[in-house]
C-alpha cells in the first residue's frame, strides 16, 4: 500500500475581484494517508469581518477547499455562501457600517462545485494523473464525475466532507448552528 501527505486549505473569498482579500481560514497537512478513497472532516475558523470591505460583507461569496500533493492542487471544492442581513435595507441605503451582529451566513453545502486538476503524482511523470486515479477508483463506487461537476449525489459526500461550523461572534448561520 502506498501512502502520501496531503495539504488541505480552506479559503474565504472576501472580494471576488481582488484575491488579496482572500482569507486562509485553515491550512493543514494530513498524512501519511493511504492512496485511495478517504474521508476528512475540516473545521475552520471564521473569516475576520474587520478585513472585509464593508460593501462585501453582505451578499454572495465563496468558500474554497483545496487539496494538494507535493504543492500541486488536484481538487478544489467551492461552496456558495450567502451573507444575509437581519434587517431589510434598500440598495441605495446600504448599512454603513454593517453591524456584524446582524449578519447571517447561509452556506449552500448541498451543491458544491468540484473541479479536479490532473497532476503528476510521481513528480517524474511515471504515475497516472489524478483524473485517471480518481476515475478508476470512484467511478465504480460513486458513478462518473465530470471534470467540473456540481455534485448533488449524497453518496459523493463520502469523498470529501466539509464542516464550516465556527462563524464568529454574532455571525451565526440562520439555523442557529455555530
Amino acid at each position: 500500500m502506498h501512502f502520501i501527505d496531503l495539504e488541505w486549505k480552506v479559503v474565504y473569498v472576501g472580494d471576488a475581484e481582488n484575491p488579496t482579500q482572500d482569507q486562509v481560514l485553515e491550512e493543514v497537512m494530513v498524512g501519511p494517508v493511504a492512496v485511495g478513497i478517504n474521508r476528512f472532516v475540516l473545521q475552520a475558523s471564521s473569516p475576520n469581518p474587520l478585513i472585509i470591505r464593508n460593501e462585501d460583507l453582505i451578499g454572495v461569496t465563496v468558500v474554497l477547499i483545496t487539496c494538494s500533493y507535493l504543492d500541486n492542487r488536484f481538487v478544489q471544492i467551492g461552496y456558495y455562501v450567502n451573507n444575509e442581513y437581519a434587517e431589510p435595507f434598500e440598495p441605495e441605503n446600504y448599512p454603513k457600517p454593517v453591524d456584524i451582529n446582524k449578519l447571517f451566513r447561509n452556506l449552500l453545502a448541498d451543491q458544491p462545485r468540484v473541479t479536479r486538476y490532473p497532476i503528476d503524482w510521481s513528480g517524474n511523470g511515471g504515475l497516472p494523473t489524478s483524473s485517471e486515479v480518481f476515475d478508476s477508483q470512484t467511478e465504480a463506487q460513486f458513478g462518473a464525475v465530470d471534470q467540473h461537476d456540481v455534485v448533488s449525489d449524497s453518496d459523493y459526500d463520502a469523498l470529501l466532507v466539509f464542516s464550516f461550523l465556527s462563524l464568529g461572534d454574532g455571525y451565526d448561520t440562520r439555523d442557529g448552528r455555530r
